[in-house]
């Protein structure tokens, strides 16, 4: 298996949820389950903050969920899209959202599950102006035809970079929350992991 990790990169205003994250330091976002079939979208994310970017995090995406005019990463329109957060401390939520999108490029779970097909392993992190995406891929072929539609669909204001295709690195939780810490100490802590300050001499 190889990893396919990608990073979309968002200009200011070209996205209401994203411009929370360029505005919020602070504010991050990683998946703890994320399932995409060529029809549907569903996915769990843990989100992180200070309480204040938190409680603006949940009345826009509240809005965003009911528009009617919302347009995938892609392109596609949005035609539907539920959203519920299933807990909630003053730094943290756990938010199930289920979407579907209509003709066009759909956005990357689509895009992926369109060429990898069943067994698909997908993670993704959102923090500042980046939408970081990582895919468990058995054939480099699949990663050229992932890169291109993708590539070619973003809408206006977004941008694709490619970091690494390699042997996959660690998919495993660090086995601890950290959802009740500040964020400062939780941006530290999770520096500290990324740069092997616990590994093992």
């Amino acid at each position: 298996m190889r990893e396919f990790v990608f990073t979309v990169e968002y200009d200011k205003g070209a996205d209401e949820v994203m411009d929370l994250f360029i505005d919020n330091p602070d504010l991050h976002s990683k998946t703890m389950a994320v399932h995409a079939t060529n029809e549907s979208m569903w996915r769990l994310d843990r989100i992180t903050g200070p309480t204040e970017v938190l409680e603006e995090f949940d009345a826009v995406v509240e809005s965003v969920t009911l528009c009617n005019e919302v347009i995938g990463m892609c392109g596609a329109p949005v035609v539907e899209w539920n959203f519920e957060t299933l807990s909630s401390t003053p730094n943290g939520r756990i938010v199930y959202s289920c979407r579907e999108e209509g003709e066009g490029i759909q956005s990357i779970p689509y895009v992926a599950a369109k060429h990898i097909g069943d067994g698909l392993l997908m993670q993704a992190e959102r923090r500042g102006n980046q939408y970081q995406w990582r895919l468990l891929i058995d054939d480099d072929d699949t990663v050229g035809e992932i890169y291109e539609e993708v590539d070619d669909g973003l809408s206006e204001g977004l941008s694709l970079s490619v970091q690494r295709i390699s042997k996959p690195e660690c998919w495993l939780e660090e086995g601890f929350d950290s959802d009740d810490l500040p964020p400062e100490q939780q941006a530290a802590l999770e520096a500290a992991v990324e740069f092997g300050y616990y590994e093992t001499p």
